[in-house]
């Protein structure tokens, strides 16, 4: 691995996404390597340098369990990143009613059950056994006048996503 890069990646609920050696999703994809259940992950224990998941966790009705079997199926000191919504994001309660964005209903009756905060995001990776690398709201889109504006009034409200680093001990 040069420079550090992790070698073995598994992207769980990757969707389209083509990051990773591995990529799981529970339905069939053009990118998808594996369809299963992140619940349980059909892999050995300590098998991955990296657990990698974007958008994945707001689809969690129980958030601890998907996050303890991430940390299952990595080695040592392996590494894990997730992206999820941010509770605190100004744009959820400016569309209309606050928490109908999570009423949506995708592909194969998937759906939203919860948004998080920096601070449920460390809860939840103490309680995994985790060690904390990084904890930030951010957001991945490319942004507007507007948007920086409302980020130097707001602060992380403005931001859309809550991103997790954390280490398995």
């Amino acid at each position: 691995m040069a420079s550090g890069a992790p070698g073995r990646v598994l992207n769980v609920g990757c969707g389209s996404d083509t990051y990773g050696t591995h990529r799981l999703d529970f339905a069939p994809g053009s990118n998808v390597t594996e369809v299963g259940s992140v619940l349980q992950l059909p892999y050995k224990a300590g098998s991955f340098d990296e657990v990698y998941g974007a958008n994945i966790l707001e689809h969690m009705a129980n958030p601890l369990q998907f996050l303890q079997e991430c940390v299952r199926v990595l080695r040592p000191e392996g590494r894990l990143v997730l992206i999820t919504d941010h509770a605190g994001f100004l744009g959820y309660h400016w569309r209309g009613k606050p928490g109908d964005y999570h009423r949506w209903h995708g592909a194969h009756g998937d759906r939203h059950f919860m948004l998080f905060t920096p601070g449920h995001l460390r809860n939840l990776a103490e309680a995994a056994g985790l060690e904390l690398v990084e904890v930030a709201t951010y957001t991945k889109w490319r942004q507007g006048v507007g948007a920086r504006i409302l980020r130097l009034v707001a602060g992380p409200l403005a931001d859309a996503q809550v991103k997790l680093v954390a280490r398995k001990r």
